[in-house]
């Protein structure tokens, strides 16, 4: 795993540059993600927009078109809600939360249901990271570089298989572009800086077409730093000092000590720092019916677990902490508290066809993720998490056939997952995942109905010791309606039946972890 972070000033200067010496004229508006404004219609006062498609789904369809309910971040209001992680990205949204165990760490909850049971995508394709293994691991998706993010509410077990019982949030950041850009260079970047905990974030895209029109390129870029939380009283509750022994009236005045315990900490949320470096690089042809595409991106991030002190406290890994907000120094491993260091390298390739006789598109997608996972407790490393995974998806959409137009698809994933250390819980195993299924949809005047079916094969493989190979079949079935009332009310039903194969970390877990301590 890189011991090390590309030189700090190095994204962010590139993003002050290249904000600085972009020409206006191919500057993009924030706005464009979410579809410029078209056809002023001066004379009655109205301003068309184009919609949003939800790609999530196979069928190109807006948000507004399906049946089952969908909830669109883009443009102004993506900007307005993007923070550090995803989870707190789209909590806004209702019937949406987050997790919380430290600024870097956010996953979504949808309607109550987390972890192993809500699916965060890349454009369709899982994050292939380990954020569902324990709730104090973070999601490798960077929001702040997303021109869309997508959440599916309920069950999206019919599109994206085992993970998805309890829904599903689509993260498109465009990286592998599949079209020429309107212009021959459109860029972006943005800066923003937070008092709460001395944020420093930078973030740059560029967008470009060659001459000929052929050839798409991609390149972004993100640096974020942080240093701890600024909170108006004590970090741990009053049950807690006082089983520590801790008096309130003994640190009003002191915030800076270091008797080697933070649970008397005032004022400031100790061991809350991210530091966070993303950045990705595509190029596409694209032809007339067509277009294939390869991308390279990587996520590396650093961030504090807030109140982890193990009760053997004399390990020799101090716990005094700096109060003053500067974590800019975490080049090496020598941060007292609980942390966690990141890194994923991911290589995606994607290409379409469209008009191909009784289809109307077809649409392949495959990626590769090499990630790993390293927890700190001091300048010791405690536990390593290694996660391989190949995974694949192909969606053949059909033309009206009886009336339903639809879409076959194919979905398949392998995963390589090792843990070592002294909180390896879970054992090293190898799961395969396949899944067909297909998706239709057919109108009836003021209604529409659609209508999936799912089949999926999931095994996974341990070593002997640890417990039996299992393997699993799971079927999911879905009926949804939409009767428009009016333009402006529609009354909408929906009926699944989703089945869902544990994972390798529910069947195999045993142990204690740092998280799950009290």
């Amino acid at each position: 795993m890189p011991s090390s972070f590309p030189p700090r000033p190095a994204l962010l200067a590139t993003a002050l540059l290249l904000a600085l010496s972009t020409p206006p004229a191919i500057a993009q508006d924030a706005g464009d993600a979410a579809g410029h404004a078209h056809d002023h219609d001066y004379e009655h006062g109205v301003t068309d927009l184009d919609a949003l498609t939800v790609r999530a789904n196979p069928i190109a369809r807006t948000a507004e078109d399906l049946a089952r309910p969908v909830a669109v971040l883009a443009g102004e209001r993506l900007d307005e809600a993007k923070a550090g992680s995803i989870g707190e990205t789209v909590s806004r949204l209702p019937g949406v939360q987050s997790s919380f165990f430290g600024a870097g760490v956010g996953r979504p909850i949808i309607r109550g249901l987390e972890g192993a049971r809500v699916q965060v995508l890349s454009d369709g394709l899982a994050a292939g990271d380990v954020s569902t293994v324990s709730v104090d691991h973070a999601v490798s998706i960077e929001p702040f570089l997303a021109t869309q993010i997508e959440v599916l509410k309920g069950p999206a077990s019919l599109l994206y298989g085992n993970g998805a019982i309890g829904g599903a949030v689509n993260v498109v950041d465009g990286r592998i572009p599949e079209a020429a850009t309107s212009r021959p260079l459109e860029g972006r970047a943005e800066l923003r800086a937070g008092s709460v905990n001395d944020e420093r974030t930078g973030m740059v895209r560029l967008d470009g077409t060659s001459a000929s029109g052929r050839l798409v390129f991609h390149i972004d870029a993100l640096h974020r730093e942080t240093g701890d939380i600024d909170i108006p009283g004590y970090a741990e509750s009053a049950v807690l000092r006082d089983a520590h022994g801790h008096d309130d009236h003994d640190h009003d005045h002191d915030h800076d000590h270091d008797e080697g315990d933070h649970q008397d900490a005032r004022g400031t949320l100790p061991n809350s720092f991210v530091r966070t470096d993303s950045g990705a690089l595509g190029l596409s042809w694209v032809g007339d019916r067509g277009f294939i595409g390869i991308g390279q991106s990587l996520f590396n991030t650093r961030y504090g677990v807030p109140g982890h002190v193990h009760a053997e406290d004399d390990h020799g890994h101090g716990h005094g902490h700096d109060h003053g907000h500067d974590h800019g120094e975490h080049e090496g491993d020598d941060h007292g508290g609980v942390h966690i260091v990141m890194d994923q390298r991911r290589t995606e390739l994607r290409g379409g066809l469209d008009d191909l006789g009784p289809f109307q598109s077809l649409r392949a997608r495959v990626a590769h993720t090499d990630y790993t996972h390293t927890e700190y407790e001091g300048a010791a490393v405690g536990t390593v998490f290694d996660n391989e995974t190949v995974e694949g998806r192909l969606e053949l959409a059909h033309r009206p056939l009886g009336g339903w137009e639809g879409a076959f698809g194919l979905q398949w994933s392998q995963r390589d997952f090792a843990a070592v250390g002294a909180e390896a819980f879970v054992p090293d195993s190898e799961s395969r995942d396949a899944g067909l299924f297909w998706i239709g949809e057919r109108d009836f005047g003021a209604a529409s109905l659609e209508l999936g079916l799912r089949h999926d094969r999931n095994a996974i493989d341990v070593a002997a010791d640890a417990g039996p190979s299992r393997d699993f079949s799971t079927t999911s079935l879905s009926l949804a309606s939409r009767w428009d009332l009016s333009p402006d009310v529609h009354v909408s039903f929906g009926l699944d039946r989703a089945q869902r194969s544990p994972t390798a970390e529910e069947l195999y877990s045993s142990g204690l972890h740092v998280a799950t301590q009290p």
